[in-house]
């Protein structure tokens, strides 16, 4: 059966990608997908349950639900796209009245009320992980985001941390330890070739991209650092498979000056007879490659 690598880059930028030439992030085909009829609402998790299940509606609204069906019932209302920008500013204003820069979720937390990340549990939708044999997922927001990536997220959002070196620096390397934590368990299962669909989810390019807006070299060398491992990664996959390997790179959105674009990025290590335009393209791609793969990827 095919085998299909998913890198997932949280905010990797098309422009910084293509101006700056990283090759291994190029790869043989690329493009851009347009995010405007997102626009209003470009959370993380939503869009990448977009990705893997190919719907909008796909039950994921926002980081986190609460366990109290009132909270949750409040919260999806107040994080729907036609209310989302609006509530944002409301709280954003009022957390800057009072000099706040700590998420809603973690003040409702350290008042006693339980909170999760938003997952598979709270998916309306199957995804590509259902479908197709042998897939496996690390840690992908809205499906089954880690519990140190949650708790990390939790404590120590980047809101609260820019502009205190000191948090974001403790932020940036414990993000780093969960990256290269990502990194070793995808090296072990490409190894072990037990597997058709493998997943992963890197955070560290969203949370450079915030943190040090205004240091573009400390992206640079992040996406540096990225490269480098995805050159790894294909290193190992030709010393393991006899076969071809589609590995597909793509973002959820870009990053401009710590701000999320309305674009996103995407590259094939092989020529695509079908550029995908949209997020929900992606699941429709990738479901015709394992059954057709002919009809998508030019070997």
């Amino acid at each position: 059966m095919q085998k299909l690598l998913i890198l997932g880059l949280d905010a990797l930028e098309y422009n910084i990608v293509t101006r700056f030439r990283f090759k291994t992030l190029l790869q043989r085909d690329f493009g851009k997908i347009d995010l405007t009829p997102y626009k209003n609402k470009l959370i993380t998790p939503w869009l990448w349950s977009i990705i893997i299940s190919g719907h909008i509606d796909t039950g994921i609204t926002h980081f986190v639900t609460y366990e109290s069906k009132l909270i949750r019932f409040v919260a999806k209302i107040l994080t729907s796209p036609a209310l989302y920008k609006k509530v944002e500013r409301l709280i954003e204003k009022i957390r800057r009245r009072r000099g706040q820069k700590i998420g809603t979720a973690y003040i409702l937390h350290r008042r006693g009320i339980k909170v999760r990340p938003m997952g598979k549990q709270d998916l309306k939708v199957p995804t590509i992980f259902e479908l197709i044999p042998n897939s496996r997922a690390i840690c992908i927001p809205g499906y089954n985001l880690w519990k140190h990536q949650f708790l990390l997220d939790l404590y120590l959002p980047l809101t609260r941390c820019i502009g205190d070196p000191e948090m974001t620096r403790k932020r940036l390397r414990l993000q780093w330890l969960l990256e290269k934590k990502k990194m070793r368990i995808l090296e072990d299962m490409i190894k072990s070739n037990d597997w058709n669909l493998i997943m992963v989810h890197f955070y560290i390019t969203d949370v450079v991209g915030h943190l040090y807006w205004n240091k573009p070299i400390m992206l640079l060398e992040t996406y540096r650092i990225v490269s480098r491992w995805i050159n790894k990664i294909k290193r190992i996959l030709a010393s393991k498979n006899n076969e071809p390997v589609w590995i597909l790179i793509i973002s959820d959105h870009g990053m401009r000056r710590g701000v999320h674009t309305d674009h996103a990025f995407w590259s094939s290590n092989y020529p695509l007879k079908k550029k995908p335009k949209k997020l929900t393209d992606y699941f429709k791609l990738i479901i015709r490659y394992f059954e057709r793969p002919e009809d998508i990827i030019t070997f």
